[in-house]
């Protein structure tokens, strides 16, 4: 419990003066969940993890996505979350999960490990990989992550849609199956984005 009160101090030292309270912020968005006592241990690391991802990387990937779709770009997002453990290496000692993080999917992209540890690539590995190269050359290439040609293994067994006007936060799900959301971050970032607007 200490990690979040030193947690909600950080941020409440960060919005000081906008009239955000912190605490019923997190205590909304991150521990008020379905999944047991929200003292537990594992529960709190869990919504300090994904705290610290939503306020340093996923609130402002969405707000970016916001004005890219206002100004009527084509966006198509997506989140990786598979990972396969066996790529931290030694990492695995220190860290409370073992899940995808910021930059694990240049390892499916480059076909690199960047935490420099040699691990063996599961079949799911490999199937994530050949959907991230064949998607990303293709929107490269197009414009577009869909596009199907005679050069390619196999074709893609969804449609990877865009972001919306009138659904923004929808993205591509890459995990053990590979899936259209319609709620970026299980709905943490809208929720944050609607406290926010409320109480500025």
């Amino acid at each position: 419990m200490r990690d979040i009160e030193v947690g909600i101090q950080i941020v409440a030292d960060k919005i000081k003066g906008n009239e955000v309270d912190a605490q019923r912020l997190i205590n909304q968005v991150y521990l008020n969940r379905n999944n047991g006592n929200v003292n537990n241990r594992r529960n709190i690391q869990r919504a300090f993890i994904d705290m610290l991802g939503d306020l340093t990387s996923n609130y402002g990937t969405q707000l970016y996505v916001d004005k890219l779709v206002e100004r009527g770009e084509t966006v198509y997002m997506y989140s990786l979350e598979h990972c396969n453990p066996a790529c931290y290496g030694l990492l695995n000692f220190y860290l409370p999960y073992r899940t995808a993080t910021h930059g694990v999917d240049l390892i499916y992209l480059l076909d690199t490990n960047i935490f420099v540890s040699p691990f063996f690539k599961t079949t799911i590995d490999k199937e994530i990989t050949r959907f991230l190269t064949q998607s990303v050359a293709n929107f490269i290439k197009y414009g577009n992550p869909n596009i199907n040609n005679d050069k390619m293994d196999q074709a893609l067994p969804f449609l990877w849609k865009p972001a919306t006007s009138g659904i923004r936060e929808q993205y591509l799900r890459i995990a053990n199956v590979i899936e259209m959301r319609d709620e970026f971050k299980n709905g943490r970032i809208k929720q944050l984005k609607d406290f926010f607007i409320i109480q500025s």
